[in-house]
């Protein structure tokens, strides 16, 4: 299915986007946007993309890497984590389109490497699925 994506590389500079994007030999490709800033879950990103969706209306994904520099709340609960999540899940679904989050993951090891993510079970408790890599 293709269409346009928005991918907000936020822990990125304008140099170091360049430079990993000249690294993959990537050709310019018109519907493909990044940006390098993006407002807070619950303080102007849904709107944000609803805004981007309305220029674009073929948009299928937006990637957020990484969900912390959206985070609105620095407390990982289970139940703040899936008040946060919910709350672009139905944007995602209102919209239809999918919100893909990059995450980080703890360093420690376990046999089940969604014990590896950090935060709370509120992340996959409020998300359609979860890869690990």
């Amino acid at each position: 299915m293709q269409g346009t994506a928005l991918y907000l590389c936020l822990e990125d500079n304008y140099q170091r986007l360049q430079r990993r994007l000249f690294q993959m030999n990537a050709e310019p490709i018109e519907n493909l946007h990044f940006a390098l800033a993006a407002d807070k879950i619950g303080a102007g990103l849904e709107e944000q993309i609803e805004a981007f969706k309305k220029e674009h209306d073929d948009l299928k994904i937006v990637v957020v890497d990484v969900m912390q520099m959206v985070r609105s709340n620095v407390e990982s609960s289970y139940g703040s984590d899936y008040a946060e999540l919910i709350a672009l899940k139905q944007v995602a679904y209102r919209l239809g389109i999918c919100i893909l989050m990059i995450h980080h993951m703890r360093k420690a090891k376990y046999d089940n490497p969604f014990n590896m993510m950090t935060g709370s079970t509120g992340i996959g408790g409020a998300t359609d699925g979860n890869f690990a890599l």
